[in-house]
C-alpha cells in the first residue's frame, strides 16, 4: 500500500507541470503519443491509494461540469469508442501514457463545451482576455475540479499558456488532435479556457481517488 502511494504522489507531482506545455505544443504543431514537455513543479500531492476507473471518471466530469454525456453526441462518441484505454480497476500501475492522453481527451470534451459556454456567458468569446479575466479562470477551475485555490506555480504556468496562445493563429489543438473532419478557426480565449479547464480536470489530483 505504502508503494502504491509513493508512485502515484510522484505521478501527482508530475503530471500537472507536464500537462500545461504539452497543451502549448498541441496548439502549435500535433502532438504525437511520445511528445512529452516538464514545466515548473505543481500542485502538492494528494494522499491516495488509487484513481478513477473509466466510469467513475466520466460522472466526476459530469458531476463537475454539470455536462450529461449522453445528451452530447461527441462525447459519448469518444468515451465509447475509448473505453478500453481507460483503467478498468482503478489501479496505479494501469496508468501510461495513452492512459494519460485518453483522460486528457475526455476532459477535453467536457470543457470544450463548458468554456465555450462560459464565455459565451461572460460576452468574452471574442476580443481579448485581461490578466485578470485569465486569473479568474484559473481559479475557477482550479475549485471546480479540485476545490482549492491555484498554486502560485500553477498560476503562473497557466497565465504563460495564456499568453502564448494569444500569441497564436493556428487552429484549435482539440480539433487537430481530435477529430478528422474539416478544421474550423476557434476562438482564441476559447483555445486559452480550454486549455485552463483541462489543464485541472485531467491533472492526478483529480484522476486520483
Amino acid at each position: 500500500m505504502r508503494s502504491m502511494k509513493g508512485t502515484t504522489m510522484n505521478l501527482n507531482a508530475t503530471r500537472f507541470k507536464a500537462l500545461s506545455l504539452a497543451l502549448l505544443l498541441a496548439v502549435l504543431g500535433p502532438l504525437s503519443s511520445t511528445t512529452w514537455v516538464r514545466a515548473e513543479p505543481a500542485a502538492p500531492p494528494v494522499e491516495t491509494v488509487g484513481i478513477k476507473n473509466f466510469v467513475q471518471y466520466l460522472k466526476s466530469l459530469e458531476r463537475a461540469t454539470l455536462i450529461r454525456a449522453n445528451k452530447r453526441s461527441e462525447i459519448m462518441k469518444f468515451y465509447t469508442a475509448n473505453v478500453t484505454r481507460f483503467p478498468k480497476l482503478g489501479r496505479v500501475e494501469e496508468l501510461n501514457g495513452p492512459t494519460l492522453m485518453t483522460y486528457t481527451a475526455l476532459a477535453g470534451l467536457f470543457c470544450k463545451v463548458h468554456a465555450d459556454s462560459a464565455l459565451r456567458s461572460a460576452r468574452l468569446f471574442e476580443g481579448t482576455l485581461k490578466d485578470s479575466d485569465l486569473e479568474d479562470y484559473i481559479r475557477h477551475y482550479a475549485h471546480l475540479f479540485l476545490d482549492r485555490d491555484p498554486t502560485a506555480q500553477e498560476k503562473s504556468s497557466l497565465m504563460a499558456l495564456g499568453a502564448q496562445f494569444g500569441e497564436s493563429s493556428t487552429r484549435s489543438w482539440f480539433s487537430k488532435m481530435f477529430t478528422s473532419e474539416p478544421q474550423q478557426e476557434t476562438s482564441v480565449n476559447l483555445k486559452i479556457v480550454l486549455s485552463i479547464c483541462t489543464a485541472y480536470a485531467a491533472t492526478m489530483e483529480f484522476i486520483s481517488i
